[in-house]
């Protein structure tokens, strides 16, 4: 981190708000921290969090994080030209002139400063497009104020082509650092830019001291170099060199005897104008106090050297990369090395996983290394190493170790690989090499058919990720343009599951809904660089119209028209349907359906109430009515059923077959066997010759004349029946009339000596009975006819047979009647 300018207010009480922090680095990310030239500046707050733990003041945080020793906490008012602006609020506060516009975060300086205008757009208020961004205009204005101290306080290193011509050769801190919206430097200056401050001086060792500056033409004279105790005004401890041409830099070897060891030393150069005329003095020194030791006598060197970078910087920060062409390493040290040691293969160790991904296992594979030592141009330079390996590193994960008991500068100090300021401690570090892109998933909504908007949605990467952010999602309605407007959130905690939040608003209107991720031009890549390649689609319906019954329809039987089972047909599939939902009533009587009828669908769209043959067969009006009140029934998406539906039918005979009336038994049309089986069910039902009450149902159908009643005059209707069909049959045939087309020996009434029956009961099927059926013969014999059978005893029923076929024989014709034959005896007929 380097070259910013952070500002934290803070709350004033601190029982009311919580600690504000200029700078927060997690314990996970301590490794391989490196920050300098910085301001870091707080007025209620702390400096910074390291590893969990507050660091209220600048000296605290450098303690803690062993870093930003060259950055500076000034006074904001000292900083920036009105950092809160008119209305002496920090930021945003409102829509319109109070969203932070009159902020100005430009630092102060009396040669030239922006006064409005700024590198961001503001919304425009009072104009003919209000509400689209528009850029304030620049005006540049000066004060009397005292120069920023962020001016020219970067890092020498960082590039500032970019500021003003008048410019101190060095980045500004802050946001306009190295823009045309630089703050101006002083006009004539002298930056010292080595030493800078902290760093170790030993004597008899050789250090570049560098400068950059800008004086006036004349007087014509060189710099004084010196090195004073505290600062430029402090005590001259001793002239490092006098006349010096301003080149930029002078190589000072460090005396034996003669300077005292101190930690509170300053570089000083000067160019000292008239000589006459003190007040003309450029003057320059290093930034913060360094520690010089030429007094002949220990300690003498006592800062053990360091790691302060490896190319490629992943390994140094202990991080991923997806280079495929990674053939050496090299390593910058603090300064000067034991040279055979730094020089030494055995000093270094470079390791790979294997397929465990565990290291110190039997799979870890020993990378060859082929170290070159390169000291430093002076005793004040780093040193580097370079490991050459014997081809490009494959795939994998890596662990780097820089044996501290090998490595040593030219004083004997072991390397500080830990960094914890004193020698000793292996300099390990772990990297991976990884050439997989990263995939991704938006998860699915769930449901994926529902009445109300969608809250938030969840993308998950298969390993971290960078660059991902909401321009790369699409939200659409039927195919539209993109919902997201900005407002919505998306938030991650480890950079693989991230949370699009905010979305209630804009998905709450019917329809279908897509979000889509797009990975070509995305910019989406995982912590080694490799690009997202593979897109990702969710879709889901919101429903907000509710079901509703479409029909009722009565399923009934073809020849008894009893309603044997009912449709229910939605306008949409529908869930949470019951039997209890459903209500059936006979002539305004409730029917319970729990006990036979059943309920299905095969589509949730149409609903068959089934096995209503036990419910639905005496005569009268029936209803049925779908409940919604109450019942729980609604659609996919959940909206629930807001009105039901209701049906009536009027149920007739269901004895009597209303399609073909003398088909007894429903099919094969109407013969000899329809016959039997009425006399079969009157002869096991001498006592009750009325319908079945049910269950079973038809067939057979009893009722031939529809009158309630199984009587023998249903019997003569069939027989008349068949008798009329025959004739006309004969005689289309041009044979004599009443020969029927079925012939039967006989046709037997007689009392039963079978099993005994309940005056209400008849067996189930017609084959169950003790009066088989005849077979047909290939005689010719005479017309269908009842013959009698007298009975062991003489039953009130043979005497009802009686007196009833004679009492329905006087109705039929003479000429049907000398056909059927009448027989008196003494005994029943």
């Amino acid at each position: 981190m380097r070259n910013n300018a952070v500002f934290v207010e803070g709350g004033q009480d601190p029982a009311v708000h919580q600690p504000a922090h200029v700078v927060i680095v997690e314990a996970d990310s301590t490794l391989g921290w490196d920050s300098d030239f910085n301001l870091l500046s707080t007025v209620h707050g702390a400096t910074g969090k390291w590893a969990g733990a507050s660091q209220w003041t600048l000296a605290d945080w450098q303690n803690a994080s062993r870093d930003d020793y060259r950055s500076i906490d000034d006074d904001p008012d000292l900083v920036w030209v009105d950092p809160d602006g008119d209305d002496d609020r920090l930021g945003f506060v409102s829509v319109g002139l109070a969203d932070g516009r009159d902020d100005n975060l430009h630092l102060r300086s009396r040669y030239g400063h922006v006064l409005t205008g700024a590198l961001a757009p503001v919304e425009q208020i009072n104009a003919t497009q209000p509400g689209l961004p528009e850029m304030q205009p620049v005006v540049w204005g000066t004060d009397l104020s005292e120069l920023s101290p962020a001016v020219d306080w970067g890092d020498p290193s960082h590039d500032f082509s970019q500021e003003p011509a008048e410019n101190g050769q060095i980045i500004n801190l802050g946001a306009y650092g190295n823009t045309d919206q630089a703050s101006l430097s002083e006009p004539y200056y002298i930056h010292v830019v080595y030493p800078l401050g902290r760093e170790e001086l030993v004597s008899g060792r050789s250090y570049l001291i560098e400068w950059r500056s800008r004086l006036p033409a004349s007087p014509s004279v060189g710099l004084d170099i010196e090195l004073r105790r505290t600062d430029m005004d402090g005590p001259l401890e001793a002239t490092i060199g006098t006349g010096i041409a301003d080149i930029g830099s002078y190589l000072w070897t460090v005396p034996a005897t003669g300077i005292p060891r101190a930690d509170d030393y300053a570089i000083v150069i000067r160019w000292p104008g008239d000589p006459a005329d003190p007040s003309d003095d450029i003057v320059g020194q290093s930034r913060r106090q360094l520690t010089v030791d030429a007094n002949g006598s220990g300690p003498g060197d006592t800062r053990p050297p360091t790691v302060r970078n490896i190319t490629p910087r992943v390994v140094h920060h202990s991080r991923s990369t997806n280079d495929n062409m990674l053939d050496r390493l090299v390593i910058e040290f603090s300064e000067p090395l034991d040279s055979a040691a730094a020089a030494s293969a055995t000093s270094y160790e470079l390791l790979e996983a294997g397929p465990d991904g565990q290291f110190g296992t039997a799979d870890d594979v020993v990378v060859a290394l082929m170290p070159t030592y390169t000291a430093g141009p002076t005793d004040g330079d780093p040193s580097h190493v370079v490991l050459d390996l014997s081809g490009p590193l494959p795939p994998g994960q890596y662990r780097l170790t820089i044996d501290s008991s090998a490595i040593s500068d030219t004083a004997g100090l072991a390397l500080d690989g830990n960094d914890d300021g004193t020698a000793g401690g292996d300099y390990i570090r772990l990297f991976t090499i990884d050439q997989t892109s990263p995939t991704v998933q938006i998860i699915s909504v769930s449901p994926d058919l529902r009445n109300e908007g969608v809250p938030q949605i969840s993308i998950v990467f298969s390993e971290p990720v960078q660059g991902f952010g909401m321009a790369d999602l699409r939200l659409t309605r039927h195919g539209g343009s993109n919902l997201l407007t900005g407002g919505q959130t998306l938030t991650s905690s480890d950079l693989i599951t991230w949370t699009l939040g905010g979305l209630d608003q804009i998905t709450s209107s019917d329809g279908s809904y897509a979000l889509e991720l797009v990975a070509t031009n995305s910019g989406i890549v995982d912590v080694a660089g490799n690009l997202l390649d593979t897109d990702a689609l969710t879709i889901w319906h919101q429903d907000l119209e509710p079901p509703s019954v479409e029909r009722i329809e009565t399923v009934a039987h073809p020849h008894s028209r009893q309603v044997t089972s009912i449709e229910i047909g939605f306008s949409e599939p529908v869930i949470g349907m019951t039997l209890s939902d459903i209500r059936l009533f006979h002539d305004g009587q409730p029917i319970d359906l729990s006990g036979s009828a059943s309920l299905s669908s095969a589509d949730q769209v149409t609903w068959t109430l089934d096995d209503l043959g036990g419910l639905t067969h005496a005569q009268g009006e029936y209803g049925l009515e779908v409940r919604s009140f109450g019942s729980g029934i609604h659609d996919l998406a959940g909206n629930l059923l807001p009105s039901g539906g209701t049906t009536t039918w009027q149920m007739g005979n269901v004895w009597h077959n209303h399609v073909s009336p003398f088909d007894v038994n429903g099919q094969d049309g109407v013969t000899p066997l329809d016959v039997l089986i009425l006399i079969n069910y009157i002869n096991w039902n001498p006592h009750a010759p009325l319908l079945p009450p049910a269950p079973p149902l038809p067939p057979p159908y009893y009722d031939v004349n529809n009158d309630g009643y199984v009587t023998p005059h249903d019997v003569l209707l069939v027989i008349n029946y068949i008798n009329r069909q025959s004739s006309e049959a004969a005689e289309a045939e041009g044979i004599a009339a009443l020969v029927p087309t079925q012939r039967f020996e006989s046709l037997e009434i007689r009392s039963s000596t079978g099993p005994e029956i309940g005056p209400n009961q008849s067996p189930s099927d017609p084959s169950d009975q003790p009066f088989p059926a005849p077979e047909p013969t290939d005689r010719d014999v005479a017309p269908l006819r009842l013959r009698a059978q007298e009975t062991a005893e003489p039953k009130f029923w043979d005497s009802y047979w009686l007196n009833s076929l004679d009492a329905v024989f006087a109705e039929w014709d003479q000429g049907f009647l000398s056909n059927v034959g009448k027989t008196t005896s003494a005994n029943p007929v």
